[in-house]
């Protein structure tokens, strides 16, 4: 479908619908499906699926939601671990029209509050949940007034619990759907896609809204340009699913045909015995990942072939953790965001003079969150205030604030906090920082630990 723009073209030529396509990521999904069938998409445990298989059944789950009554706008949720199920949750749920919800749980009350508060602010539709997280899942619905549909995903590499929310089976409702389903681009790229639950500045829990097009650019971004990704790269799943789908990477590894090992838990022993198993070329996650590998026994470490690309962010990553993780022979590329942008803000790009630099001041350079990534037309330290750069001296603090295209459409129902984050038209990330006279950023604090 054509995206309308009213306004003239400088050329006096007009527009026309031919040059006039809605960006979604859904277009990598599709042509991958087409050019690379027989590709491996996903693999987990001994399950091996093609893209061809894997855009089948993407479309048929779409097409299950649609008869279920789920219509362009509405919120399909997932609890669940990063399994084939969530990925095709993922994908799926953007061919029908709706804003994707991932839910992250620590399996504790507070993460049952969480998932609970989420579901009705969003007013989810359809719950898609592991049974393994069958008890949080029924705490968090049991003071819902308009609970959703819910759908279990049994996964045969865990240990189910006996108890059940005698909801329908996934592959039964997936079954249910229709194969042969066309689907086309949104009517508007700006349709919302993606939601995600994160706790604010204030102290308040707020849905962030991202629309097609940004995932779009975030995807094209790290494939082409943050990364960049080579032809049929081999991705592990370690990063949660809330911010694999903001950093745009499940989309990215779709659009250069690649493959998605998938992890139930990004344990250390699981984390190097895929990365030896199957050759892993790029895997990505925050400092929480980072510490776990360096903390792990040398029972849990496995030999490495060849350094995967590790891309690290998502919080102020010490320049020591840099060093200790490239220690275990995985090459780090440092980027940092906030929730409220699609994709990351910056990536540490580097310079090759500093490869002749001794380790431990190389990582202090690694360790600065670097340059405005293309796509984002500025990252700037200012006066909180006024909005007025600071000095580039490496010295002088205040406010991060950003203006490009991943700014996100708003916080879902709160269009006050939206306005008072995107006032004067930058985007305030509640982080503070130094500017260097190279232009790199090197935070000071964050919100995001």
């Amino acid at each position: 479908m054509t995206c309308a723009n009213p306004s003239p073209s400088p050329s006096g030529i007009g527009h026309n619908a031919a040059g006039e396509i809605a960006l979604t990521p859904t277009a990598f999904l599709r042509r991958t499906a087409a050019v690379y069938p027989h590709r491996p998409a996903l693999i987990h445990g001994p399950l091996r699926r093609s893209w061809g298989d894997t855009y089948g059944r993407c479309v048929r789950l779409a097409s299950a939601l649609g008869k279920a009554g789920i219509r362009t706008g509405d919120v399909v949720a997932v609890l669940a671990p990063g399994i084939p199920e969530a990925i095709e949750v993922l994908f799926a749920s953007a061919l029908a029209g709706a804003v994707h919800l991932p839910l992250a749980v620590e399996g504790t009350t507070a993460g049952a509050e969480s998932v609970a508060f989420a579901l009705a602010d969003a007013g989810a539709r359809v719950l898609f949940v592991d049974r393994t997280l069958v008890p949080i899942a029924r705490a968090a619905l049991a003071g819902l007034a308009a609970p959703p549909l819910v759908i279990e995903i049994e996964d045969p590499l865990a240990a189910l619990p006996g108890e059940t929310l005698e909801g329908p089976g996934y592959e039964a409702f997936l079954a249910g759907g229709d194969r042969e389903t066309v689907w086309s681009a949104p009517a508007d790229e700006r349709q919302p896609l993606a939601l995600c639950y994160h706790p604010c500045a204030d102290g308040r829990f707020r849905g962030v809204l991202h629309h097609h097009r940004a995932v779009h650019q975030a995807a094209l971004g790290a494939a082409a340009m943050m990364w960049p990704l080579p032809p049929h790269p081999i991705y592990l799943g370690t990063l949660p699913l809330c911010e694999g789908q903001a950093w745009g990477l499940p989309w990215a590894i779709a659009a250069m045909a690649g493959t998605i090992v998938c992890l139930r838990a990004p344990d250390a022993d699981s984390v190097f015995a895929a990365l030896s198993e199957h050759k892993v070329t790029h895997c990505a996650g925050t400092a929480a990942l980072l510490r776990r590998l360096v903390e792990a026994g040398e029972e849990e470490r496995r030999p490495l072939a060849s350094p995967p690309s590790l891309l690290a962010g998502g919080a102020m990553l010490p320049a020591d953790l840099i060093a200790a993780v490239e220690r275990l022979g995985l090459a780090v590329t440092h980027v940092w965001g906030v929730e409220e942008m699609c994709g990351p803000i910056t990536v540490c790009a580097w310079h090759d003079i500093w490869n002749g630099l001794p380790p431990d001041r190389r990582a202090q350079f690694k360790a600065r969150q670097g340059v405005a990534l293309p796509g984002i037309e500025a990252v700037m330290v200012a006066d909180p205030v006024t909005l007025a750069p600071r000095p580039a001296d490496g010295e002088t603090v205040g406010a991060v604030v950003v203006r490009g295209q991943g700014v996100m459409l708003g916080y879902r129902g709160d269009p006050e906090a939206t306005a008072a984050a995107t006032a004067g038209g930058w985007l305030r990330t509640g982080a503070t920082g130094v500017m260097h006279e190279n232009g790199y950023l090197e935070l000071r604090s964050s919100l995001v630990s």
